[in-house]
């Protein structure tokens, strides 16, 4: 829910009889989340005929978010801004039940099956705060800050059901993380139709726990991963805002990057682990154009550029195969996406929205290790939608496809080189669908 208020201050000069009033404009929203989730996947991980690798997981969560905003403008207008508080509450229970090489144990002793039980308490808890103020009728000034704390709670178990061994008993772990994010940033208004602007700001992903220790030692912990992102752009409009083009270069610095691969332990025993195992940089451009040709034609283009490098590799992500040289995972070098809307307005008011776009990505890796076969082509989607909204704007029927080409690319995998075996993930495939909604 939100609620706006509008509060009046009068400033008065009583030696010159005259009063003026700056309007603060304020609103109080909040935002109330609850999901659960129960899944329970079965797979057999190498696809063979044989009993090698079978995972049973599992899990289930639940997840409770709250968040308070409070958003006005002040001195006159001059300022907007933005606090708020941010909390996040989740809790889980999962099971983990691999037999690798199944019949080991019963052959010559040796019980490779792991059982493994986990329960986890989450949270994290931020303050934040954003403030733009205008120094002057074309210059304006951003100062903003995020404290987050992040608490992660364990309690792991590792069985061998064939033998009866317990290489770890439940054991409890538990970390928090805490950090301070500041933003700034600066923007010029060179006229009513062109904007520049300026942003650094810092960034981080809370650290955990690797909960799939198979080898039966104690989960290890990784710490945050940070970002340094600093930014420049502009925004512009032209023919009476029925053309705007923005763009941007971005630079980012990342520490102590978390990467996952999976680690041979030597006697069939694998194990898939986060480190912080790098640093590393990425160089970018953004440009996009949205143009109105007609007032019921719209049409959108964007484009991107990425340059991604690790400027340094600690020895175990070596050991594992991740290299200075190698590309970040899930980072095309290329990429675009055209849209376009068509609007046809009907008899009795109601309206019908023809809408098509594409999106294209250059070839990227999907592991750290960069795996030939876990490496994505360069591959174009295209999907397409019509929607018919009533004169009331409260019935909207539509139909839709994507993937129209049925274009197949793998989207995720892992590499398990203990094992001799990788394991591909691909995209869905082309698919029709339609759907009613009605607003109350």
């Amino acid at each position: 829910f939100s609620s706006r208020r509008r509060h009046t201050r009068w400033n008065c000069d009583w030696s010159s009889d005259v009063c003026s009033s700056d309007l603060d404009d304020y609103m109080l929203k909040s935002v109330t989340a609850y999901r659960e989730a129960e899944i329970d996947v079965r797979r057999d991980s190498e696809h063979t005929p044989f009993r090698i690798v079978r995972v049973d997981n599992p899990e289930e969560t639940s997840q409770f978010t709250q968040e308070f905003q409070l958003n006005g403008s002040a001195a006159g207008g001059r300022l907007e801004y933005v606090v708020g508080l941010f909390g996040l509450i989740e809790k889980g229970e999962s099971q983990l039940f691999a037999p690798l090489i199944e019949g080991t144990y019963e052959l010559i002793g040796l019980d490779l099956v792991a059982l493994i039980n986990t329960d986890y308490d989450a949270s994290s808890y931020a303050v934040f705060g954003e403030g733009t103020y205008k120094v002057t009728d074309r210059v304006g000034i951003t100062i903003g800050g995020r404290y987050t704390v992040d608490d992660k709670e364990y309690i792991y178990g590792l069985e061998r059901p064939p033998s009866g061994a317990v290489p770890l008993p439940p054991t409890k772990l538990q970390d928090d993380w805490s950090e301070f994010l500041p933003k700034f940033g600066a923007e010029f208004q060179m006229n009513e139709d062109v904007l520049l602007f300026a942003n650094a700001s810092r960034g981080y992903k809370a650290g955990g726990y690797n909960s799939r220790a198979l080898s039966g030692n104690p989960p290890q912990a990784y710490d945050p991963e940070y970002i340094n992102a600093y930014e420049v752009g502009f925004k512009t409009s032209w023919a009476d805002n029925r053309v705007i083009l923005n763009g941007a270069v971005f630079y980012s610095d990342y520490e102590d990057i978390q990467l996952l691969s999976v680690v041979d332990l030597g006697g069939g025993n694998v194990e898939t682990v986060i480190n912080n195992a790098a640093k590393g940089r990425i160089v970018g451009s953004e440009l996009e154009l949205t143009a109105l040709p007609h007032p019921d034609f719209r049409i959108g283009i964007g484009l991107g550029y990425l340059d991604t490098e690790y400027t340094e590799v600690d020895e175990d992500a070596q050991n594992a195969g991740i290299l200075e040289s190698n590309e970040f995972i899930n980072a095309p070098k290329f990429s675009a996406n055209v849209g376009a809307d068509w609007t046809i307005g009907l008899s009795g008011g109601s309206s019908l929205l023809l809408h098509a776009d594409m999106v294209y990505r250059d070839k990227q890796y999907r592991d750290g290790v960069n795996t030939p076969q876990l490496r994505a082509d360069s591959y174009t989607i295209f999907n397409a939608r019509v929607t018919w909204t009533s004169a009331d704007d409260r019935w909207e029927v539509a139909a839709f496809g994507t993937n129209l080409g049925d274009e197949i690319y793998i989207t995720n995998g892992v590499s398990v080189l203990g094992l001799e075996y990788i394991e591909a993930y691909y995209s869905r495939p082309r698919e029709w669908g339609a759907s009613v909604r009605y607003r109350f």
